[in-house]
C-alpha cells in the first residue's frame, strides 16, 4: 500500500526518488562490468621482498664464502725474457701448440749485448709436456750446448738448473 503524504494523498515524490535511486544503482552496476571486462581475469600476487635483515647477512658473510676453485693455467710462456748473465742481449720465446721456439742474440765480444758488441742471431726449439706444465725443456745443441735441459717456470720467468733465471718483461 502506497504511503500517505500530509494531506492524505499518494507519496509520489518518494517514487520518484526511489526510480532515481535504482536508475543511479543500475548505471554504477553497467560501470562496474564494463571494467571488469577490460581488467584482467585474475592478477598475479606481488612477491614477498626479501626481509632487510637477511639481505645484510647475506653481503656481510659474502667475504668469507670459499671462491670456486681456480682453473688449472700454466704459464704464458710466449714473450720477451732478460737474462743476467746476457744483458741487453735479446731472449724471446714464441709458441705454435706445445713447441716453442726461443730466438735470441750473442753480443761479441760478450757477454752481453751493449753498443760496441757485434750481435749475432741465433734461434733454438723447446717443447712443453702440455699447456699447464711448468717444465720446460730446452734444445742448447745449435749453439754448442746440451741438447735437452730442463727448466722450470719460477712464477715470474725460467729458472735453470744452474741458478740462471730468464725475467719475463711482458
Amino acid at each position: 500500500m502506497p504511503a500517505a503524504r500530509r494531506g492524505g494523498g499518494p507519496a509520489r515524490c518518494d517514487r520518484g526518488r526511489a526510480r532515481g535511486a535504482f536508475a543511479g544503482l543500475g548505471a554504477l552496476l553497467g560501470l562496474a562490468a564494463a571494467l571488469a571486462e577490460t581488467a584482467p581475469a585474475f592478477v598475479e600476487a606481488p612477491r614477498p621482498a626479501a626481509p632487510r635483515r637477511a639481505t645484510l647477512l647475506g653481503l656481510l658473510a659474502a667475504p668469507w664464502a670459499p671462491a670456486a676453485p681456480a682453473l688449472a693455467e700454466g704459464p704464458r710462456w710466449e714473450g720477451r725474457y732478460a737474462d743476467p748473465r746476457h744483458v741487453g742481449c735479446k731472449r724471446e720465446i714464441k709458441a705454435n701448440g706445445l713447441s716453442l721456439t726461443i730466438s735470441g742474440t750473442k753480443g761479441t765480444p760478450g757477454p752481453g749485448c751493449g753498443a760496441s758488441d757485434t750481435e749475432t742471431a741465433w734461434t733454438i726449439p723447446a717443447s712443453i709436456p702440455s699447456l699447464e706444465s711448468l717444465d720446460i725443456v730446452i734444445d742448447f745443441s745449435p749453439k754448442g750446448g746440451p741438447k735437452d735441459l730442463p727448466a722450470k717456470w719460477d712464477g715470474d720467468g725460467i729458472k735453470f738448473a744452474d741458478g740462471n733465471k730468464w725475467k719475463k718483461l711482458n
